[in-house]
């Protein structure tokens, strides 16, 4: 049996006994170490736990040095034994409170009884070191587990983000039929519990200006528009892209990301902005992708809003709207005529007052054609509904439809005129953000003198608004006819 990893301790008064033991610890390949009395043998075993500790019962104490308070034998540490003789016997009773591996007696042959406590110590250490293996397999294991799940999560964690991307993408394809992207980004934005809060910057139509548009949502934060200082000529170029960031952080703040929505420009059409108070979502969220596709969507809605009403037939000039109404009154010309045989509807859309606003703000750029375009196209792409239109000037506007559409489409433009954001087609668009400029959509019966009769009433109206406004002022400050202004005798002013 080789000991060479097996240290013995000695602490035996018997200077002959000592030696004999160590010739059988010699021959049993272990060279013991002797402490000739408690104290020493209490600091040497300090400073190293042997394998083995023989003590004489005579030895368990010292003074005030007791055995069983060493620190390693409280916590059962030092594997001990105990050498006794026939004088000595009765101090075995005292070794029973301690664990020890057996009694060493006198006179007896202590090769055998050697052995048997040292079969003992090998024992215990072939368990304790078949523990730490365990225990350091155990620990590798936990190591690997806790990779393993680590990933899991990482993986669960990356799943969840990417079906979030998913279904906030098939949000956005929800929305195909709004009117334009505006109104897609308010309804997906709003509807994410992630996005604290939103915002956006376009660039206005000259280039100059990055203007934020009303929204009217408890999501959306208003930004204030950014004069630019010169001309961005294709998208928001990197110093206005700097300037509206900055503008961004300070007022919207928290844990901002800023999305450059790009459409057919080198430079992003649009800067749309959202917080998150969730530090996770902001980080692992997939913006990049997210970033592209709305770059798609919105050069969808740009595209879809273009130029469908500068087609020949969804416009029908003034003298064929009316040879169409004379059917109605005189009927068709002939059969072979190729005259429409269809009945219709006939809606007329004043924009009076909005002209009338303009032309009284003559330093105020208005966007005459984009608002035409988009006004129409966007009604269209979103309705479906077949229909022609005719320009009877700037002020009105007639809508010609097939009589089984025509009461649907009439109520879908009072409702579509109520809420189109004519504010946004001007070039300082927060001076007319409180205007009321919406226009008066009616239904006119199908004759041309109806129509005309319609027209000229219109004028009438506006000619007497004009009139009577300009009366009003004047009469504000007549001191000499306060009384018939006011009805009764008016305060006095002084100016």
């Amino acid at each position: 049996m080789s000991q060479q990893n097996l240290t013995v301790a000695l602490l035996i008064n018997n200077i002959a006994e000592t030696k004999e033991l160590s010739l059988v610890f010699r021959k049993a390949g272990v060279v013991p170490h002797f402490y000739e009395n408690l104290k020493d043998f209490w600091y040497g075993t300090l400073e190293e736990i042997p394998s083995l500790a023989l003590v004489d019962v005579r030895n368990m104490s010292d003074g005030e040095l007791l055995l069983k308070n060493h620190p390693y034998v409280t916590k059962e540490e030092m594997p001990l034994a105990f050498f006794y003789s026939a004088e000595t016997q009765p101090l075995i009773h005292s070794t029973f409170e301690l664990f020890h591996f057996g009694l060493v007696r006198k006179g007896a042959s202590y090769m055998g009884q050697v052995k048997s406590i040292l079969r003992r110590v090998n024992k215990m250490n072939s368990w304790q070191m078949d523990q730490k293996v365990s225990e350091l397999q155990n620990r590798k294991l936990d190591k690997q587990i806790n990779r393993v799940i680590e990933q899991t999560e990482n993986l669960k964690e990356n799943e969840h983000y990417e079906n979030l991307l998913k279904s906030v993408i098939g949000r956005f394809e929800a929305q195909r039929t709004k009117e334009d992207f505006y109104q897609a980004v308010e309804v997906v934005f709003s509807s994410l519990k992630e996005v604290r809060q939103y915002s956006l910057y376009e660039l206005s139509a000259n280039g100059q200006k990055l203007t934020c548009p009303k929204v009217f949502h408890s999501k959306f934060k208003e930004l204030p528009s950014l004069w630019l200082g010169q001309t961005c000529k294709d998208g928001i170029e990197f110093f206005a892209q700097n300037m509206g960031n900055q503008v961004a952080l300070d007022l919207v703040g928290g844990e901002l990301i800023s999305i450059m929505v790009k459409g057919q420009n080198h430079d992003p059409d649009m800067m749309l902005f959202a917080r998150s108070e969730d530090p996770e979502f902001v980080t692992k969220f997939d913006w990049e992708t997210l970033e592209r596709y709305l770059g798609g969507l919105h050069s969808y809605f740009k595209i879809r809003n273009e130029g469908l009403f500068e087609k020949h037939e969804n416009v029908l000039q003034p003298w064929e709207l009316f040879s169409t109404l004379d059917q109605v009154r005189f009927g068709k010309i002939s059969p072979k005529s190729g005259e429409i045989e269809d009945e219709y509807g006939l809606i007329n859309i004043d924009f009076t007052e909005l002209v009338t606003h303009v032309r009284a703000n003559p330093l105020l750029r208005f966007f005459w054609k984009n608002f035409y375009n988009d006004f129409f196209t966007r009604f269209k792409s979103q309705h479906k509904f077949d229909f022609q239109i005719t320009c009877m000037g700037v002020k009105n506007i007639g809508i010609l439809a097939k009589t089984e559409i025509a009461e649907d489409l009439f109520n879908a433009l009072k409702s579509y005129v109520l809420r189109y954001p004519i504010w946004r087609y001007f070039e300082d668009a927060e001076i007319i953000l409180s205007r009321n400029l919406k226009p008066d959509v009616k239904m006119v019966p199908l004759a041309g003198e109806a129509y005309l009769k319609l027209l000229e009433d219109n004028q009438e109206a506006q000619r007497e608004t004009e009139e009577l406004a300009d009366v009003f002022t004047e009469e504000m400050y007549d001191t000499s006819s306060k009384e018939a202004f006011w009805g009764i005798p008016a305060p006095q002013r002084d100016m």
